[in-house]
């Protein structure tokens, strides 16, 4: 009830409806070292990001001709011999404490290298 002019007034409203969980990181950044053998993953800064545990990470192997094979759906990615050569790109969806999903994002790394030989 809002008075304006002495006279009375009835809002109504359909409710408050939640917006989108807030995915504007200020950088999202592939961390690690671009080797066969090592862990990258993702960092995320800036937004409202509390659920980091429930967020999804895919990882992509992207060859040469920019043929797009999806690898892997996980926190990390170990860098393979099948890595090598080829771009990674990670795409980070963010997601709110009730289950709704933000909008991606996503970030390429540079090409992986070869690690050391390793006896078998």
């Amino acid at each position: 009830v809002t008075p304006l002019d002495g006279v009375t007034q009835i809002a109504h409203s359909d409710g408050v409806v939640m917006g989108e969980p807030d995915s504007e990181a200020h950088g999202l950044q592939m961390m690690g070292h671009f080797r066969e053998g090592c862990e990258v993953k993702p960092k995320v800064t800036g937004g409202r990001l509390r659920n980091f545990s429930s967020s999804v990470v895919n990882w992509h192997r992207i060859a040469p001709g920019g043929a797009n094979e999806h690898i892997d759906c996980s926190p990390s990615l170990l860098l393979s011999h099948a890595d090598v050569g080829y771009f990674i790109k990670m795409v980070y969806t963010p997601i709110r404490y009730d289950g709704t999903e933000g909008v991606p994002l996503e970030v390429l790394s540079p090409k992986p290298v070869g690690g050391p030989p390793v006896e078998v």
